[in-house]
C-alpha cells in the first residue's frame, strides 16, 4: 500500500527531482485508465438505449417497458423516448456529483477517493448487467443503476482536483491535460468496445444467456455492462496500492476517510435524486428548456444546502473553507457556463 508523504512541496525543485516527481507521475498513471473507466461507464447508457432499442424492435416481447404507460406497450416513438430517459438522468446525476467531488480530495485524500469511485462504479456495472440478462426487469430499476452511474460523471472533478496537487505549476497543464484527455477516451474506447463484446459469450455461463433476435441472431447484451467488472477491480486494486494521499489534507485515517467520502457522495446523491423525480415524473405545461434549467438548478441548489447544513462537523470545517470560493461571482458564472 502506497505511503503518504511526510513532506510535499512540488514548488520545490530539488525536492521535486530527487523524489516528488515519481510519485506524481505514478500517481497520474494510475489515475487515467481509472478516469477513463468513469467515463466509460458515466456514458455507456446512450449506447446501452441504443442496443436495448434494437433488441426490442427486432422481439417486441423483450424489454417490453410500459413505464408511466398505465401497463400498456409503448408506440416506437414512446419507446424510443424512453430510452432517452437513461443517459439524461446518468447524465444529470452525473454532473450534480460533480459539486461535491470538488471539494473530496482536502477532506478525504487523493487516494481514498480514487480506489472508492472505481469500488462504486464496479456495483452499477454488476448490476446493469444482471437487469440486461433479465428484459422482463422494470424499467424503474434501470434509472436507479444510471444514476449510480453517474459517479462516474462526478469522479471527473475529484481526479483533476487530486492531479493538480502533485504537479509543480510549470508542467500542472500538461499533466492535468494529459488526465482529462486521455480519460475522456473512455467515451470513445467504450463506442468501440460495446457493439464488439455483445456479438459473443465472455463469461460463460457467469454470464447469463443472449436474447435472441431471430433463429440464427443473437446478442449478450449483458456484456455491456459486464466487461467493465473485471477491468475496474484491477484498476481499484492499483490506486489502493500506488495511488498516494498527501499530508496537507487532513483526512484521518482511511476508514474515516473513506466515511467522509460516502457522505459527501450521498449528498451528491440526494441532490440528484430531487432533479431526476423532477425530470422524470414531473410534467409541468412549461417549455422543455425551461423545465430542464428549473431541473438543473433544483439538483444544485438541493445538493449546496445540504453540503452547508447537513454535514458532520468533521466535514464542515473544511467544507467552509473552501466554499470561500463562492463569494466570487466569477465562480458562479463560469459554473453557469459550465
Amino acid at each position: 500500500m502506497a505511503a503518504t508523504p511526510e513532506k510535499w512541496d512540488v514548488e520545490d525543485e530539488a525536492f521535486w527531482e530527487s523524489e516528488g516527481r515519481w510519485i506524481a507521475q505514478q500517481n497520474l498513471w494510475v489515475s487515467i485508465p481509472n478516469l477513463l473507466c468513469g467515463f466509460a461507464v458515466w456514458i455507456y447508457w446512450g449506447m446501452i438505449a441504443k442496443i436495448i432499442q434494437r433488441v426490442h424492435f427486432a422481439n417486441p416481447e423483450l424489454y417490453n417497458f410500459t413505464f408511466l404507460n398505465n401497463g400498456q406497450p409503448l408506440d416506437d416513438q414512446a419507446y424510443k423516448t424512453l430510452m432517452y430517459t437513461l443517459p439524461a438522468v446518468a447524465g444529470l446525476a452525473g454532473a450534480t456529483l460533480r459539486i461535491p467531488n470538488s471539494f473530496m480530495i482536502s477532506i478525504c485524500g487523493g487516494r481514498n477517493v480514487k480506489f472508492m469511485t472505481t469500488v462504486l462504479l464496479i456495483l452499477p456495472a454488476i448490476g446493469t448487467g444482471y437487469v440486461l440478462s433479465r428484459p422482463d426487469t422494470m424499467f424503474c430499476i434501470y434509472l436507479t443503476f444510471a444514476a449510480f452511474s453517474g459517479v462516474g460523471g462526478g469522479a471527473f472533478a475529484s481526479s483533476m482536483s487530486n492531479i493538480s496537487f502533485f504537479f509543480p505549476k510549470k508542467v500542472q497543464g500538461l499533466a492535468l491535460g494529459l488526465n482529462a484527455g486521455l480519460g475522456n477516451l473512455g467515451v470513445s474506447v467504450m463506442q468501440f468496445l460495446l457493439p464488439w463484446v455483445i456479438t459473443f459469450s465472455i463469461f460463460g455461463s457467469l454470464g447469463g444467456e443472449p436474447q435472441q433476435l431471430g433463429p440464427d441472431n443473437q446478442l449478450w447484451v449483458q456484456n455491456a455492462a459486464y466487461v467493465w467488472v473485471p477491468i475496474m477491480t484491477f484498476l481499484a486494486v492499483l490506486a489502493w496500492l500506488f495511488m498516494n494521499n498527501l499530508p496537507q489534507h487532513d483526512c484521518g485515517p482511511t476508514p474515516v476517510a473513506i466515511g467522509k467520502y460516502l457522505w459527501l457522495q450521498s449528498i451528491g446523491f440526494i441532490g440528484a435524486g430531487v432533479g431526476i423525480v423532477l425530470l422524470v415524473f414531473a410534467r409541468v405545461p412549461i417549455p422543455e428548456l425551461i423545465r430542464i434549467f428549473f431541473v438543473v438548478a433544483a439538483s444544485v441548489a438541493a445538493t449546496l444546502l445540504l453540503m452547508k447544513f447537513a454535514t458532520p462537523k468533521s466535514i464542515q470545517g473544511p467544507l467552509n473553507k473552501q466554499f470561500a470560493i463562492f463569494s466570487n461571482k466569477h465562480n458562479w458564472v463560469m459554473t453557469w457556463l459550465y
